[in-house]
């Protein structure tokens, strides 16, 4: 299975999100913690510094 290299898929990525209700729906921003932080959106093709989410 050959998965897509975005930010979404790296475990450096921490999505955030708004509340919506009871509960917390997902944004397409967020940011990476490798090795500072970044702002970064869901789709940005993956960096050099990728590590696939487990």
């Amino acid at each position: 299975m050959d998965q897509e290299k975005t930010c979404v898929t790296c475990k450096h990525f921490v999505q955030h999100y708004y509340k919506f209700g009871r509960g917390f729906r997902p944004l397409d921003v967020g940011h990476c913690t490798d090795p500072r932080c970044r702002d970064k959106r869901t789709e940005t093709p993956a960096c050099h510094r990728y590590a696939l989410r487990k």
